[in-house]
């Protein structure tokens, strides 16, 4: 279902502005997953809960334009925690001593300073938003305060409960606004926030690592960085292909670029001029950044005589603590 989100501007000083955009990290949607795996059963019957419910833990950016002066540009959800509860027909209830020990935990840990993490919302393993939906979210919002509006995330898991193991995972994220002429806290009307999963190379790398084996229970061996290169460079290989080949068909077509054509453009110029600004610093001149294909290749072949040098320095150092430690045990 398409939405149309709008971020209007406040009607009051003290009304707070919902951010532009809500990013959250993979492993948090791991948390949620893995709480919905292990989410109790209900006191009636054997059957699990319909949902899990938690905290969610984040940070806000500041939108520093002229034009949103004092609103939010990015939310950012880190961490969550899990909130135990339960729903019946006739009420909901939170476990707010837990709550609040967790909440009073995760502030020691996560110290003090513009980023750190604060309670920015919390999560749901459903989709479906309910009449206890709107409970819940009026008590998160009272912990958020006036700052910033309270952020609803949804977990879809149909996907995965129906067995179904090439279902998309839908995460939708919402904000919450009181209606009527006296506000109670039942009435509560969720709009739709842009959200998207934001990750780090890093991140991705070690769930390229994680995927493969997770239909096997034998143990797999740890691949070897050279071996774990290759791969890459193979990979890397197959993208630019991919990519010549596109822009060869867009570039010998007579039709107009569509907006997604527009797009994908940016990206890949913001791509090649970050690839060359890289090779300008290994190199340690700045000019070599506007030059041609020869110092790009040169730059390419820059890193990679820098990993097989760490790579072999790295096993170098590991034969001699080892070597080391046998003479040890001789004397």
């Amino acid at each position: 279902m398409s939405a149309l989100y709008l971020d209007l501007p406040s009607t009051s000083a003290t009304a707070p502005r919902a951010p532009a955009r809500v990013t959250i990290h993979p492993s948090v949607l791991a948390q949620i997953l893995d709480h919905h795996a292990r989410r109790p059963t209900t006191d009636d019957s054997d059957l699990p809960t319909s949902r899990v419910i938690g905290t969610l833990l984040g940070v806000r950016h500041a939108d520093t334009s002229a034009a949103a002066a004092g609103g939010v540009a990015e939310l950012e959800i880190r961490s969550c925690f899990a909130l135990p509860h339960s729903e019946t027909e006739s009420q909901v209830a939170v476990d707010m001593d837990y709550h609040k020990t967790m909440t009073e935990l995760m502030g020691r840990v996560n110290g003090s300073g513009p980023h750190k993490e604060v309670i920015v919302g919390w999560y749901s393993s459903s989709a479906e938003i309910n009449p206890y939906s709107a409970l819940i979210h009026n008590f998160f919002a009272q912990e958020t305060g006036p700052v910033a509006p309270a952020i609803h995330l949804t977990v879809d898991t149909e996907a995965l409960t129906n067995g179904n193991a090439q279902g998309a995972l839908a995460v939708k994220a919402y904000i919450a606004q009181q209606v009527g002429v006296n506000p109670k806290p039942e009435n509560y009307i969720f709009l739709p926030v842009p959200c998207s999963v934001k990750y780090h190379l890093t991140e991705k790398a070690g769930l390229d690592l994680l995927v493969p084996g997770q239909q096997t229970t034998t143990p797999t061996i740890s691949v070897p960085p050279l071996q774990t290169l290759s791969q890459s460079i193979q990979t890397l290989t197959q993208q630019i292909s991919q990519i010549q080949s596109y822009v060869s068909q867009f570039t010998s077509s007579d039709t107009a670029a569509s907006p997604s054509d527009i797009e994908v453009g940016k990206y890949l110029l913001e791509a090649v001029g970050r690839w060359k600004a890289d090779a300008a610093t290994a190199a340690g001149n700045a000019e070599d950044a506007a030059e041609g294909e020869d110092d790009d290749e040169a730059g390419v072949k820059r890193g990679l005589q820098d990993a097989l040098s760490v790579s072999y320095l790295s096993a170098l150092v590991r034969s001699q603590v080892e070597l080391s430690a046998r003479l040890n045990l001789l004397a």
